[in-house]
C-alpha cells in the first residue's frame, strides 16, 4: 500500500522521525503494532532493498498521519533519510499484536534507546483511559534521547537517565525504575533484549504480582510469520517452551513468559 510522506526529519546523526498520511493505514493502526516499510519511492520497480525493514507506530496524529522514529543504523535506514516530503512509500500493515490497555492504574513505562518508539502511542492512550503514566526513557547519551516535544502526550511524569549522566541521571533506566518510590500496577517496555531482560527479572524478584508487557525486537524478513526468522522462545501453558514468531504473535509479549536465557 502506498502512503505519501508528509515530514522527514533527521534529529541528528543517529535519529530521525517520519510522518505518513494513508488513511487506509491509520484504519488497521493500534499501540504496539508495526508496519513493514521499504525505503523505495514513487513506484521503484527495482527490487533493492529486496527485504523492507520493520517500524513501531509511535504515533497516530490528526488527518491519518502515522508518526515513526527511525534510528539510523545501516543501509537501509541511511536511504530513508533521503526520503522526501511528497513521496511516496511502500509499506505494509499494520501487522503483530497490540499493547493490553489498563484502566485507572499507575503505569510505568520503560523506553531504551528507539525502544521510546512505541511507547509514545501507548503512553497516550493509557492516559485516555484514566492511568497515571510515569515514562521513564533512558538511551547512551544525549543523542539517543528525543526532543520532548515529540513525547510530550505520553506521560504525565517523566524520568530521564542517560549513562554518561549528559542529560538526566546517570546510568542504566532499569536502575532509574527500580529506586522509584511509586508502587506500579502495570509496567511496559520497550528496548534492547539484555535491558529488557534484567528489568523483568528485578521486577518479579520485588512484586510477582505486577503485570509487565514488552515490546519485543526482532529480525525480521517478512513480517508475517513464514520466514520463522524472529523466533521468541516462550513458556507455554503446560510449561513447555515453545517458540513464538515475533511478527505474528509478538511484538507484545508477557515479559513473564518468555525464556530470557535464550535470547541473552
Amino acid at each position: 500500500m502506498k502512503a505519501k510522506v508528509i515530514q522527514n526529519t533527521q534529529i541528528n546523526n543517529d535519529y530521525g522521525y517520519m510522518i505518513v498520511e494513508s488513511e487506509e493505514l491509520y484504519a488497521s493502526s493500534e499501540a504496539g503494532k508495526f508496519f513493514m516499510i521499504s525505503p523505495r519511492i514513487n513506484n521503484e520497480t527495482n527490487s533493492d532493498p529486496l527485504i523492507n525493514r520493520a517500524f513501531a507506530i509511535a504515533d497516530m496524529l490528526d488527518n491519518n498521519r502515522i508518526l515513526f522514529i527511525y534510528r539510523i543504523v545501516g543501509r537501509v535506514t541511511t536511504m530513508l533519510t533521503s526520503v522526501k516530503e511528497g513521496d511516496k512509500l511502500n509499506i505494509v500493515g499494520a501487522l503483530g499484536t497490540k499493547f493490553s490497555i489498563c484502566e485507572n492504574k499507575n503505569v510505568a513505562l520503560v523506553a531504551g534507546g528507539v525502544g521510546i518508539a512505541p511507547m509514545i502511542i501507548l503512553g497516550k492512550v493509557l492516559r485516555k483511559h484514566g492511568n497515571k503514566v510515569t515514562l521513564f526513557y533512558g538511551g547512551a547519551s544525549k543523542k539517543d534521547i528525543l526532543p520532548l516535544d515529540i513525547l510530550s502526550t505520553s506521560y504525565d511524569n517523566l524520568e530521564v537517565s542517560t549513562l554518561d549522566g549528559t542529560v538526566g541521571s546517570k546510568g542504566l533506566v532499569t536502575k532509574l525504575l527500580l529506586s522509584s518510590d511509586e508502587k506500579f500496577n502495570n509496567i511496559y517496555a520497550c528496548g534492547p533484549t539484555g535491558m529488557l531482560s534484567v528489568l523483568v527479572k528485578s521486577v518479579l524478584l520485588i512484586d510477582e504480582s505486577i503485570d509487565i508487557e514488552v515490546s519485543m525486537e526482532a529480525k525480521m524478513g517478512c513480517g508475517i510469520g513464514a520466514c520463522l526468522g524472529c523466533l521468541i522462545p516462550t513458556i507455554s501453558n503446560d510449561g513447555s517452551i515453545v517458540n513464538r514468531r515475533c511478527c505474528v504473535e509478538g511484538p507484545i509479549f508477557d515479559g513473564k513468559k518468555i525464556v530470557w536465557e535464550r535470547l541473552v
